[in-house]
């Protein structure tokens, strides 16, 4: 699905007037899936590293970081 189409599907969903960071909220919340697969594909390949969180507030979740070469 296209953005535009995507966009329209969540203002359709909606019952009231969304503003562009709610729509952005919830277009996040629809691709987290995707986003998840990603960062996993990326975490094999060695791209980036998955931990969790170090504090309170992240630690329940995946926090991916970048991977510095170290030589």
């Amino acid at each position: 699905m296209d953005l535009e189409a995507h966009i329209l599907s969540i203002v359709s969903r909606s019952r009231g007037g969304l503003t562009a960071e709610s729509v952005a909220i919830a277009y996040a919340k629809d691709m987290e899936g995707e986003i998840r697969s990603i960062l996993d594909k990326l975490a094999r390949d060695g791209l980036v590293n998955k931990n969790r969180g170090a504090d309170q507030a992240t630690y329940h979740k995946l926090v991916a970081t970048r991977r510095v070469e170290t030589r």
